[in-house]
């Protein structure tokens, strides 16, 4: 996908469960970026290790692979491993009535802890409303409870805007563990009416139908 990455504003990069917000200073002939980190950042953890870049341009939100690393400390340089892809919340999203939820962001020894409500769900991402903004493209970490069950997964901010004293935060599950992706899916099945456990294999009908008793 072609995208000119110099009409983005913002970027954010990923490395295992550390995100860091970052502004494109230059593009090189080779099509290497070169960012400048927005707050420091420790160089111990870009010695050539690979990430995830990620942006929004347009009211869009795209992302890609590419090996990243810090030369200096005003100046952290990715190579592009793959193509940028747009996400999208492909799958059907679900309204609720307002569902409880914290959202965390842990920076070095402090984790800041933000209530919010989810006021709708897909298997791919929630849009969760906040009386504290969320900064877009940065990875938080989301705790709720689907039905009866808790559930947590890293997200990513795609989207903010603010309506009648809240801000609306559009965002895409990121880093989900197995069982919560089990929690996740039973979840947007009973909200479809549907619990569709002949569709699934012999192991996971089994652990799905022990976690549906924690709907019911």
């Amino acid at each position: 996908m072609d995208v000119d990455l110099g009409k983005v504003r913002g970027f954010s990069i990923t490395i295992e469960e550390n995100s860091y917000e970052v502004r494109l200073a230059d593009i090189g002939p080779e099509g290497e970026l070169y960012f400048q980190p927005v707050k420091p950042i420790n160089r111990g953890n870009f010695l050539s290790t690979e990430g995830r870049v990620a942006f929004s341009l347009d009211e869009k939100s795209f992302t890609f692979i590419g090996d990243c690393f810090m030369p200096t400390l005003d100046r952290v340089v990715v190579i592009r491993k793959s193509e940028i892809v747009e996400d999208v919340r492909s799958k059907t999203r679900y309204k609720v009535e307002e569902m409880p939820c914290v959202v965390k962001q842990k920076k070095f020894l402090d984790e800041t802890v933000i209530d919010g409500f989810i006021e709708d769900i897909s298997e791919n991402g929630a849009l969760i409303k906040t009386r504290e903004p969320l900064e877009n493209n940065l990875l938080y970490t989301l705790e709720t409870t689907l039905g009866k069950a808790r559930f947590t997964s890293g997200i990513f901010v795609r989207s903010s805007k603010e309506a009648d004293g809240f801000h609306i935060n559009g965002a895409l599950f990121h880093q989900t563990t197995p069982e919560n992706q089990h929690v996740l899916r039973i979840f947007n099945l009973s909200l479809s009416g549907r619990l569709q456990v002949r569709d699934l294999g012999a192991r996971e009908e089994k652990q799905i139908g022990r976690m549906w008793k924690r709907f019911r």
